[in-house]
């Protein structure tokens, strides 16, 4: 079995060998169906990335990491929170599927993240929201 490696840099004629191989593969792959989109939005995944982003943010110095987060964060809010509950996913304009304790754990340190790279207070209440509903 051969498996295409770049651990060495290789020279020009390699390089150029690896440009021809990867053209045939890419027409290759241009035959078949493309797979299927996935394009639901996770409750417990986001707040896993919102965590993230507003860490790295608060690293880095970069507010626009921030606001990403926060993006992310309020439109899980706004489009799968039905007050002080979440729903697991949303897709084709609408959540579905009521939320596991994952979505609520993840979400509710979400908010701590917000909170502790700068956020309001209110993201305090949110999180002690979402525990409670998950406790409910």
């Amino acid at each position: 079995m051969s498996v295409l490696n770049r651990s060495e840099r290789p020279d020009g004629d390699e390089e150029a060998a690896l440009a021809r191989f990867r053209a045939t593969l890419f027409a290759a792959r241009q035959e078949r169906p493309a797979p299927a989109l996935d394009q639901k939005v996770l409750a417990d995944w986001n707040g896993l990335a919102v965590s993230a982003l507003a860490n790295a943010a608060c690293v880095f110095g970069r507010e626009d990491w921030l606001a990403a987060a926060r993006r992310a964060f309020d439109f899980v809010r706004e489009r799968l929170g039905e007050g002080d509950r979440l729903c697991h996913s949303y897709a084709q304009g609408r959540p579905s599927a009521l939320a596991l304790l994952d979505d609520y754990a993840q979400m509710a340190r979400a908010a701590l993240s917000l909170l502790e790279a700068g956020g309001d207070l209110a993201l305090v209440k949110q999180a002690e929201a979402w525990v409670a509903s998950a406790r409910a």
